[in-house]
């Protein structure tokens, strides 16, 4: 049975939640979605909970249906191999941040200049502009600053408490993928990327479509 995104590329080198949520919907819709780790494994492969056999529960929830490739962006050969791929792909997913990123080759602005209707999905705390764009973030943050922290607790304590689940992360994740599909159908329809073509709130953090 043919799939909805089938014949569409995906490069995730998105860490840990927001990211790799946002990739992983787009391979259970048939995307062709490789993972890009750094040698030895990313971090998220030490998350707990784990299987009998070792493996990290979020990993493979968040890694389901992706392929995975190790390549080492801070060296020649990995960025070579790397904008190899670009050029066979739709759309890039990068959480770095707008430093790193740029630092590492992986920003829009870089990747265009690679393939010029690439679709870039940049997951960030603030956004890659602005005062607080080279602050980190993770989740309970997010909850933190946005107040979301204050809709859960114990009624006879004046403290707030974090969310049970990493809603704010998941939920990016989700508009992530709302808008590449959004980015997709505007390439499809004018045959050409848009700039700053979207722009959705991650709560108090935000993320940023970049097509």
């Amino acid at each position: 049975m043919q799939t909805v995104l089938e014949g569409i590329r995906v490069l995730d080198i998105s860490r840990f939640k927001a990211g790799p949520t946002c990739g992983q919907i787009l391979a259970d819709m048939g995307a062709e979605v490789i993972r890009v780790e750094r040698p030895g494994g990313d971090l998220d492969r030490e998350l707990a909970p784990f299987t009998p056999a070792g493996q990290s529960f979020y990993l493979a929830f968040t890694c389901r249906n992706k392929k995975g490739v190790t390549l080492d962006l801070s060296k020649q050969r990995g960025k070579e191999i790397f904008q190899r791929l670009v050029k066979q792909t739709d759309v890039v997913i990068e959480s770095f941040g707008p430093v790193v990123n740029k630092k590492l080759g992986i920003d829009y602005q870089s990747l265009k200049g690679i393939k010029g209707d690439i679709i870039v999905v940049a997951v960030s705390g603030y956004g890659q502009n602005g005062p607080y764009a080279n602050r980190g973030s993770v989740d309970a943050i997010a909850q933190g600053m946005s107040g979301l922290m204050w809709v859960t607790g114990f009624p006879d304590e004046n403290r707030p408490v974090r969310l049970g689940v990493s809603f704010v992360d998941t939920a990016a994740g989700i508009y992530g993928a709302l808008g590449t599909l959004l980015a997709l159908r505007y390439r499809g329809k004018t045959g050409k990327g848009g700039g700053d073509m979207l722009r959705y709130p991650r709560l108090c953090n935000r993320l940023r479509l970049l097509a």
